[in-house]
C-alpha cells in the first residue's frame, strides 16, 4: 500500500470537483484505511459516490462514518439529507440535492433573508422582601495564651582589632 497524507480529503475535493469522482473515490477509501477517524473523507466519499449514481454506496459511506463518529454534525445532517425523499425513487439522480454542483453547473448564491424585529415585553421583577432575623449574641471564652520562655543563650565576646584614627 501506498503512502497516505492527511490531506488526502483536500485531494478527493479537488478530483471530485474536477469531475473525476472514480478517483475520489478510491482516493477516499484508501485513506479512511490510514485515517478512519476523519469525518469529512466520508462525506466526500459520499457526495463522490453519489454523483456516480451509486446511492446505496453513498448511504453506505455515511452510515460507515457514523458507526466510527456517531456524533459528527455533518455526516449526521448528510445522512438526514440522504434519507429524504427525492427524485431518485422515481429513477432520477440529483446530485445537487445534496448541495454538489455538477462540474459544470455553477454554485448558486441564495439571497439573503430579512430578520423580523421582536421585541420582547419588559417584565416586571416583583419586589422580595425578606423576613428580618436576629443574630444571637455568641460569646467566645477568653483563651490565655501561654507564655513562651525562649532560653539564654551566651553571647560571644567579640573583640574588634584597634584601628589608628589619623
Amino acid at each position: 500500500m501506498t503512502s497516505i497524507s492527511p490531506t488526502f480529503a483536500l485531494q478527493a475535493h479537488t478530483l471530485l470537483e474536477g469531475g473525476q469522482p472514480v478517483e475520489a473515490i478510491s482516493l477516499c477509501e484508501q485513506g479512511i484505511e490510514v485515517y478512519p477517524d476523519y469525518a469529512t473523507a466520508y462525506t466526500i466519499l459520499a457526495k463522490a459516490y453519489r454523483l456516480t449514481g451509486d446511492i446505496r454506496a453513498a448511504v453506505g459511506s455515511i452510515e460507515r462514518g457514523l458507526q466510527r463518529l456517531p456524533l459528527d454534525r455533518g455526516l449526521l445532517r448528510l445522512h438526514s439529507q440522504m434519507q429524504t425523499p427525492t427524485s431518485e425513487q422515481s429513477g432520477q439522480q440529483e446530485p445537487e440535492s445534496l448541495g454538489i454542483a455538477k462540474p459544470d453547473q455553477p454554485d448558486i448564491e441564495l439571497p439573503e433573508t430579512e430578520q423580523p424585529d421582536i421585541e420582547l415585553p419588559e417584565i416586571e421583577q416583583p419586589e422580595i422582601q425578606l423576613p428580618e432575623t436576629e443574630q444571637p449574641d455568641i460569646e467566645l471564652p477568653e483563651t490565655e495564651q501561654p507564655e513562651i520562655q525562649l532560653p539564654e543563650t551566651e553571647q560571644p565576646e567579640i573583640e574588634l582589632p584597634e584601628t589608628e584614627q589619623p
